[in-house]
């Protein structure tokens, strides 16, 4: 699905292209549209924001499909063992060496096929559940969760926001994200990129930019009518079921649809497999350190108190 970032890498030592100067949404300029948080937001408070990344929503695709594969080529591997070996061994015999020359064939493209599965499946499993996004508004800086576990520290105002597509290739796009460029210091070459946890049409995402801005400028204030969801994933593993609510969010089939195809079913089964594979992801002392909220605050909000119970 929308795996660009991971597969491929996002490309960078790089100038900016000219169609991510045209999507540019400048940190300083409001857009004065009414903002969503689009079911990325993890907990806010007075100090910080914190949001998904982009492969969360989807995370699971990749899993379901190695699955499939990895079992497809087990059961015809061990199709084949048995009637070649055990119940028509004798023919096998008979067909000497032009049989085994066929088996041999097979088996490598059984065994390759394991191969891709496995590989395959690092796009969602033996990860991190998730790569949090902390966007602090008082130092103004944002703390980027990596891949490799180690974390991006980033001035907000110098981050180069533009609108992407999602998916690697341009020939079909049907899915948008939100990117930040990190630059160097003549201001066109991309450092490094990252994307925050929302795929949709240009026009939503723009939306979305004005919830993160909105933030940054104005305080949890002013979001807080637009924050009526946190996400139950802090320092802990999503549940099953809502890994299965959240997959239903991003497909427009009826509930009864759905049970007739069975689409997500299927991908929710990838998503909880992958999710028990991966580690849970914590920022480091100096990030903690960095972002401490103020005794009282009156304006923190997590999974405990949104939705409301």
């Amino acid at each position: 699905m929308y795996y660009s970032g991971l597969l491929p890498k996002f490309k960078v030592n790089r100038p900016l292209l000219k169609e991510e100067k045209e999507n540019h949404l400048p940190t300083e300029k409001p857009l004065n549209i009414e903002p969503t948080s689009a079911l990325s937001v993890t907990r806010v408070n007075s100090t910080y924001l914190e949001v998904t990344d982009k492969f969360y929503p989807w995370k699971g695709f990749a899993a379901s499909l190695s699955l499939t594969i990895f079992s497809m080529m087990v059961i015809g591997g061990g199709a084949f063992f048995y009637t070649a070996f055990i119940d028509k061994w004798e023919r096998t015999l008979a067909d000497g060496a032009e049989a085994f020359f066929a088996l041999t064939v097979i088996y490598i493209c059984i065994f390759s096929g394991i191969g891709i599965a496995i590989w395959f499946s690092r796009l969602d499993c033996f990860r991190y559940t998730h790569y949090p996004i902390r966007l602090n508004r008082k130092n103004r800086k944002v703390y980027v969760f990596r891949q490799d576990g180690t974390v991006l520290e980033t001035p907000w105002d110098a981050l180069f926001i533009t609108i992407e597509p999602a998916a690697p290739g341009r020939t079909f796009v049907d899915g948008w994200d939100l990117r930040a460029h990190v630059m160097a210091g003549d201001g066109e070459t991309v450092l490094e990129t990252f994307a925050f946890g929302y795929i949709s049409d240009p026009d939503n995402l723009r939306h979305y930019f004005e919830y993160l801005r909105l933030y940054m400028d104005e305080g949890p204030q002013a979001i807080a009518e637009h924050t009526p969801y946190c996400l139950n994933i802090v320092d802990k593993k999503e549940n099953p079921v809502f890994g299965f609510k959240r997959l239903l969010v991003d497909f427009s089939y009826t509930f009864f649809m759905i049970l007739m195809f069975f689409p997500v079913v299927f991908i929710a089964i990838g998503r909880a497999f992958a999710m028990a594979t991966c580690k849970i992801p914590r920022w480091p002392i100096e990030v903690e350190a960095a972002c401490p909220i103020e005794k009282g605050d009156p304006w923190v909000r997590d999974a405990s108190t949104h939705p409301a119970k």
